[in-house]
């Protein structure tokens, strides 16, 4: 009976919030602001991946007859162009910051990680994928013209700078996750602080 009250006691208190130091308006303004910031460098780095989707599959489209690879470049400026929309409405939403009040300040903190978080899942599909399949086309498209016209072209250091290139981006979205991860965690934390002082 009394192990039983024990681990009842242990549950309570595991699912109990952490509490944190109280930030005021200001601070709570910061942060957000902080996580905006961040946000936005990375809309604008996610953006030049669109615009290397698209001139990428654009030159492609331009320098090849062959019905598949105008398709697939075709697919490719579709695919980036719709994704940098979406993405630019969302961007457009975020709204300016709310009166320094607490709930507020916690609230507008809230909008904003949440926007870096719907950034951070929408790049995959809606930017790296498409800049990754535009330019490896252009690389199989080129090589292929190429071949047709026996003229000898080495495409190892291109290909291995690509390689690089894809992982440095993982190797950076492995961090950004880790980051976003104990922003919201934090935030999770804030918002119970605030559900106890009401």
């Amino acid at each position: 009976m009394r192990d039983e009250n024990c681990e009842d006691a242990r549950a309570i208190w595991q699912r109990q919030c952490t509490r944190s130091s109280s930030l005021t308006a200001h601070e709570l303004s910061e942060k957000a602001r902080q996580v905006r910031i961040k946000r936005r460098k990375e809309w604008l780095g996610n953006s030049a991946l669109a615009l290397i989707a698209l001139g990428t599959a654009s030159h492609g489209m331009l320098h090849t007859s062959a019905p598949g690879w105008r398709l697939v470049f075709a697919i490719c400026i579709a695919w980036a162009a719709s994704g940098w929309l979406l993405s630019r409405g969302v961007d457009r939403r975020a709204s300016s910051p709310p009166a320094l009040t607490p709930t507020d300040g916690l609230s507008f903190y809230r909008q904003e990680l949440e926007g870096r978080q719907h950034l951070f899942r929408r790049f995959l599909p809606s930017f790296f994928a498409p800049a990754v399949l535009a330019m490896s086309s252009w690389i199989l498209m080129v090589s292929g013209v190429a071949r047709k016209l026996h003229v000898r072209v080495t495409f190892v250091p291109l290909c291995t700078l690509l390689g690089f290139w894809i992982l440095g981006i993982f190797i950076l979205r492995m961090r950004t996750r880790k980051e976003l991860k104990e922003e919201l965690a934090e935030l999770a934390s804030l918002e119970c602080e605030d559900n106890q002082d009401t």
